[in-house]
């Protein structure tokens, strides 16, 4: 009993002397009143009536407006106090050490307010200026509750994520190494710069998010919308969330590059011009979609290798005896996207062959996709959100605006499906389950031939055809209610 007493005494002693030794590091040197819209540069801003310098650890009470750059020890702002820029000015504030903000960084919309810290970041509170640029010459830490806003512009040091810490900050600019046991979540751009370490795991959970960056990290999640700007390569494993799109920028042709394993519940897919290619090195598994211009394979190049020879199958237990013979280290697999493929392969070095790779595979659900469309003369109209339902099989589902629809994993057979489009009556026709269908399979309800022969007349005739010779869905529903009485 009496050794315990004396070790409770000890570690209160040292858990007391840190706390005081804590508070000594962050103890402030000056300090604002707690005004509202006070200046900088003014010393009655300052209880202290003098104004901060170098070497002074900072202390915002109230509302602080930067008129000036200037350069300090630390920083620490107070729960509901603010620093911002004054209204049309872009200065800088510089500190050499530590800032902990537990109130609100912000900026006037008509200037720029910039930070620069050479310490470590705490942040529990708002943080949305323009740019925060790392400048420390050593490791800095960042424990941040709240997203860092703005740019967080990387100085090519080690950076220190704690666990059970998560960063979250928008933009993300230059070369970094992130290390610890935390998550860096990135809310918005990135450009060309390398991000590796050894934290868990990135996640962009952004919208819009224009990404160019290699990252050595080992797992990749997108849980938001990105687009991918030149070149985007990731070294380890990648997740893309269900509701998650990946897609290139609006008129650009760049590059996914995955060297690992990948695995979506999401979309990939083409922007309305431009393509995304995307190039995997590890498994690949599709529970999403995947609709990208070109996805392919690619293994280890062997030196002097004359070719490769690419097996693939559907069970790992037999092979295919004639393989695809292949002079680079890539193949394309954009058709074996929704089944289930193993692959492996094998260099051929003056007629002789290697050992086989590790088997790989593309673990997918089956996808089949239609396009719904009534035939009017000579014309094809196609059903757009229209309500798709299949009862033997309780599936229901809607057209997009260009009429089509996917059904996933089903089994092989016919199926009778029922077409409700807005304005018109229940429409029924049969779609066929077989095998993948590289190619979307029409559906086209063809009318009675009196019918279509009057709308023909009353409508082709009478209303303007578009430039891809087709009517528009109103004026055929408006003249089909006209003939036959459909519902209102």
């Amino acid at each position: 009993m009496k050794k315990s007493f004396i070790i409770l005494i000890l570690i209160s002693f040292l858990f007391t002397n840190d706390c005081i030794l804590a508070q000594q590091n962050i103890v402030p040197t000056i300090k604002s009143y707690n005004q509202s819209n006070i200046e900088w540069s003014s010393s009655d801003s300052w209880i202290e009536n003098r104004i901060p310098n170098e070497n002074d650890i900072v202390q915002v009470n109230g509302d602080l407006l930067l008129d000036k750059s200037y350069t300090i020890k630390s920083l620490i702002i107070n729960q509901e106090s603010s620093i911002k820029n004054k209204s049309d000015l872009k200065p800088t504030l510089t500190i050499n050490g530590d800032i902990s903000n537990y109130g609100t960084i912000s900026e006037i919309s008509d200037g720029i307010f910039y930070l620069e810290v050479a310490g470590n970041i705490i942040n529990d509170g708002e943080w949305e200026n323009s740019e925060t640029k790392l400048i420390g010459s050593e490791a800095q830490i960042i424990e941040s509750k709240n997203p860092i806003g703005g740019t967080l512009e990387l100085n090519g040091k080690v950076i220190t994520i704690n666990s059970p810490n998560i960063v979250r900050c928008k933009n993300v600019k230059g070369t970094v190494t992130l290390n610890g046991t935390g998550t860096l979540y990135i809310e918005g751009n990135t450009s060309s710069g390398t991000i590796s370490g050894t934290i868990p795991e990135i996640n962009f959970s952004g919208t819009n998010q224009s990404l160019s960056a290699t990252i050595s990290i080992p797992k990749v999640i997108f849980s938001g919308s990105s687009l991918i700007y030149s070149s985007l390569s990731i070294n380890g494993n990648t997740i893309i969330k269900e509701n998650a799109v990946i897609k290139n920028i609006s008129d650009r042709k760049p590059t996914l590059t995955v060297n690992g394993n990948i695995f979506n519940s999401g979309s990939i897919d083409d922007n309305t011009s431009g393509c995304l290619y995307l190039i995997v090195s590890g498994n690949i598994t599709n529970d999403g979609e995947w609709k990208n211009d070109s996805t392919s394979i690619i293994w280890d190049s062997v030196e002097m290798a004359d070719n490769y020879e690419l097996y693939t199958s559907n069970s790992i237990l037999t092979w295919r005896t004639d393989p695809i013979i292949e002079k680079t280290t890539s193949y394309d697999i954009s058709s074996m996207l929704y089944d289930t493929i193993y692959w492996k392969v094998r260099a051929s070095i003056n007629n002789n062959l290697t050992d086989f790779s590790d088997i790989k595979s593309i673990n997918a659900q089956k996808i089949h996709e239609f396009k719904t469309m009534i035939a009017i003369g000579e014309y094809e109209l196609s059903l757009p959100n229209a309500l798709i339902t299949i009862s033997e099989l309780d599936i229901k589902t809607s057209t997009d605006k260009y009429g089509n629809f996917s059904i996933v994993d089903i089994s092989n057979g016919n199926y009778k499906i029922d077409i409700q489009a807005d304005g018109l009556e229940s429409i029924e026709s049969n779609i066929q389950i077989s095998d993948y269908q590289a190619e979307i399979s029409n559906v086209v309800i063809k009318l009675p031939e009196w019918l279509e022969n009057i709308i023909v007349k009353n409508v082709i005739n009478s209303f303007d055809v578009d430039s891809d010779a087709k009517i528009g869905i109103k004026e055929a529903i408006h003249a089909l209610k006209c003939v036959v009485g459909i519902k209102n």
